[in-house]
């Protein structure tokens, strides 16, 4: 908060059970009291930022239903392929199939190398590693050892 005209902002904490216009002047005044050693109270107060915190509780989400609203599987892994490439690994080109996340079944395994395209990001696959998609669509990795 600060006072109109002023230039510098003063942090002030408010208790929420005694939220009120006079109880924020009053935290202002003696914000303002402390910082410069002046009452300044008889200027206009104003909010310049507020913060707040809410805590609540929220209906439980099935996200099985946001699964189904942007997956498309195909009937298979091997369905899911859209190509095949040559990617470097460690100190050669190795032949790499290329798949489509969103066409990659629920519970499907595919082993590396391979490359899982998407529209925000791409995943590799090293060789020897192995993917899962688990019950909500994630890609969980086995990294070989």
């Amino acid at each position: 908060m600060h006072y109109e005209g002023q230039r510098y902002t003063l942090r002030v904490s408010v208790d929420p059970d005694k939220l009120s216009v006079s109880a924020l002047r009053e935290q202002l005044k003696n914000a303002c009291f402390e910082a410069f050693g002046i009452d300044l109270s008889s200027f206009r107060p104003k909010i310049a930022n507020l913060r707040t915190a809410v805590i609540g509780v929220r209906p439980v989400m099935d996200l099985k239903r946001v699964v189904g609203a942007t997956h498309r599987p195909r009937a298979s892994a091997a369905d899911a392929r859209v190509g095949r490439r040559e990617v470097w690994f460690g100190d050669r080109f190795v032949p790499t199939d290329v798949y489509q996340r969103e066409w990659i079944p629920i519970g499907a395994e595919i082993t590396g190398p391979a490359i899982i395209n998407q529209m925000d990001s791409t995943t590799v696959i090293e060789p020897g590693d192995r993917l899962n998609v688990d019950g909500l669509g994630n890609l969980m990795i086995q990294v070989a050892v």
